[in-house]
């Protein structure tokens, strides 16, 4: 036992330091991609350690298998991580755990369990005080429900957060708007209600214009449109490569009788 003890207390210290290395630059905002510096940390804790320690391991190796592309991957470790959520896990940190798997079910087009996870996860927000995460998760459930075609249920999800609105921050401020907007239009429902306030109250570079040049052209202001596409272009450097931007321009000009400008896009 005397041999033993040195040398496993010298994995643990690499594990550990390894573990809190990895967290320390996912925090600094540095994307690793690969699992070089973490990996004693997954030999050690994949086997041994508490449930926390392991839990910590396999989200942030989530993380970087996510930064790396490998979704299948990243999202297998988050589900093994969130099994291993006790006591001692951080709540935000498990909230953040479930918003991931959330994310990658959702890219996977697997609505139903995004759905779930996205529940579960905006749970722990509400309950650690994060209303900007809970009101951020709610609406990707009402997203989900959305490209699922339950658009009454998009609703009930957007209409769960609205008395927060003078709580959030602009950026989710604009998506609960955003999402707000396309599902009124889509239930024709009377949003230009919901189409002043959105460009009262959110600043013209988080605003999504495609939502609001849709807005207009239901409601035949199509010079309006027009600018909105102009401004969605203003503020996104990538509106050339956005296949949005050409499906809105042709369904603009299709309103608009100009079918030879539309086929342009």
């Amino acid at each position: 036992e005397s041999v033993k003890l040195p040398f496993l207390a010298t994995r643990e210290l690499k594990a550990r330091h390894a573990l809190l290395h990895t967290i320390a630059l996912d925090k600094n905002y540095i994307d690793l991609t690969t699992d070089s510096i973490i990996a004693p940390a997954v030999r050690h804790y994949t086997r041994r350690g508490t449930p926390d320690a392991r839990f910590k391991t396999l989200y942030y190796l989530g993380r970087i298998r996510q930064n790396a592309g490998d979704n299948d991957a990243a999202l297998d470790c988050f589900i093994k991580a969130s099994a291993f959520a006790s006591e001692e896990t951080d709540t935000l940190s498990l909230a953040r755990c479930y918003s991931a798997q959330g994310l990658l079910y959702s890219d996977s087009y697997d609505y139903e369990h995004a759905i779930e996870a996205n529940r579960k996860a905006a749970e722990l927000f509400l309950a650690a005080g994060n209303v900007n995460s809970y009101v951020n998760n709610i609406l990707k459930i009402a997203d989900c429900y959305w490209n699922l075609g339950s658009f009454d249920k998009t609703m009930d999800y957007v209409e769960l957060v609205g008395s927060y609105k003078k709580s959030l921050s602009v950026r989710v401020l604009s998506t609960y708007y955003s999402v707000k907007l396309k599902v009124e239009i889509e239930l024709k429902e009377d949003f230009p209600s919901t189409l002043d306030e959105y460009l009262k109250y959110v600043s013209p570079q988080y605003i999504n214009w495609i939502i609001v040049s849709s807005a207009y052209r239901n409601l035949n202001l199509y010079a309006e449109a027009e600018n909105a596409i102009s401004n969605y272009s203003l503020y996104n450097h990538s509106a050339e490569n956005d296949k949005n931007y050409y499906a809105s321009m042709t369904q603009l000009y299709e309103s608009m009788g100009n079918y030879e400008e539309s086929v342009r896009f």
